[in-house]
């Protein structure tokens, strides 16, 4: 276990703010699903913190063995300092701090692994109601004032957008991710 020293741990707290993310180069997930997905998924993970008083000691344990296999540093942490870095108003207790890996190089593997990379646009694509979806796929979703970034273009199979009606200009990002999730998964 590392013992978190308060400079170390007002760096980390910093990351609740983008332009340090940014800057950095490293974000963090909360939560015990997206913490043990993390885990699951072998996502490289600098740092995890747990406070024992909100962590079921069963969970606490699952994570610390998933600690010590994989050599990740963990380290126990109060509940003020949980509050102070945590965007939840009920924190179930655990954080994952993880570096920001480009998705470039992921898409790049993801490509050569044989998956299809889906892209939502508010403006142009493939009607989601007429495209079918593979099974082994990536969906990229941009933000809603710049969309995809210009060099992910490269990977994109198919374009996709959502028919709209009505004067609206486009959707909430989460939003249309949620409407296509639900598309691609009907289809299953």
């Amino acid at each position: 276990m590392t013992q978190l020293s308060k400079g170390k741990f007002k760096y980390y707290r910093t990351l609740k703010q983008k332009k340090y993310r940014h800057r950095e180069q490293k974000y963090f997930i909360e939560g015990v699903n997206l913490c043990k997905e993390a885990f699951a998924a072998g996502v490289e993970i600098e740092l995890f913190l747990y406070c024992p008083r909100l962590v079921d000691d069963d969970i606490t344990a699952f994570f610390l063995y998933q600690c010590r296999k994989r050599n990740i540093e963990f380290a126990q942490i109060t509940p003020e300092m949980l509050s102070s870095i945590s965007d939840t108003v009920h924190s179930q207790g655990v954080v994952c701090i993880l570096p920001y890996k480009h998705p470039e190089i992921k898409l790049d593997k993801l490509k050569a692994r044989g998956m299809t990379v889906y892209a939502a646009f508010a403006d142009k694509g493939k009607n989601i109601h007429r495209v079918t979806f593979r099974d082994r796929c990536v969906l990229l979703i941009g933000n809603e004032a710049n969309g995809i970034r210009s060099s992910l273009t490269q990977y994109i199979d198919v374009m996709i957008t959502i028919p709209g009606r009505g004067a609206a200009e486009s959707l909430n990002a989460a939003i249309a991710c949620g409407i296509i999730l639900n598309q691609m998964t009907g289809q299953k």
